[in-house]
């Protein structure tokens, strides 16, 4: 008999010595109402980015409870929110959960994020305030909008599979502290961070170059 745990830190099984890709099972889970359009941008660049992989998507929405509102900040309390959508999405049984919303949030000594995750609680956050040029002053650009998106998400999926903040330029783990670091990079995993993710069994299509 073999059980597969999909709570596991490897995705690769070993039967008689022999081993074998398992997919990653990604659940997304909108924390507000939010457009078609990056619902679909959130899948495809995941199918894009992993080769063996299952994209579910919670057609409710489910949004964070008012206990993780700081008032006098006007921003989410993101440690707060992790644990939340842990606590309510986190049995089950998908190896990430990613929860998305049009929310501002922040972390203990930081102004802001634009997202969080925790490898060992399996989830992560992207919120997409501070995404929006608009959102400092600049006219609408909707295309950046969605690739700054599809950027973050898979930063933080990254980060729950294992990966920390990657120094190599344009890498998609390269830390960005502003939209305009989120646009110099790329949405491809670096040789190096690619490579970690093999060695965890999870086999990305593309490398940055």
């Amino acid at each position: 008999m073999i059980i597969y745990v999909f709570w596991s830190r490897s995705f690769v099984l070993r039967i008689n010595g022999c081993r074998f890709m398992v997919y990653l099972r990604i659940l997304i889970q909108p924390l507000t109402h939010l457009d078609p359009v990056i619902i679909d941008n959130v899948v495809s660049v995941l199918k894009d980015t992993f080769a063996d992989v299952i994209v579910d998507v919670n057609g409710n929405v489910l949004s964070p409870p008012i206990s993780a509102y700081n008032w006098s900040r006007a921003q989410y309390n993101s440690d707060k929110v992790l644990e939340w959508l842990y606590g309510s999405m986190g049995g089950l049984g998908y190896d990430v959960v990613v929860g998305i919303g049009d929310l501002d949030a922040y972390v203990g000594g930081l102004n802001f994020v634009f997202g969080e995750a925790s490898s060992n609680l399996r989830v992560c956050v992207v919120y997409l305030r501070r995404l929006k040029s608009e959102f400092y002053g600049f006219r609408q650009d909707y295309n950046k909008f969605i690739e700054r998106i599809r950027k973050e998400v898979i930063h933080e999926v990254g980060h729950v599979l294992g990966l920390g903040h990657c120094l190599y330029p344009g890498c998609v783990m390269n830390f960005s502290n502003s939209i305009f670091e989120v646009d110099r990079k790329s949405r491809y995993f670096c040789r190096q961070c690619a490579g970690l993710l093999l060695k965890r069994g999870i086999k990305v299509k593309e490398i940055l170059t």
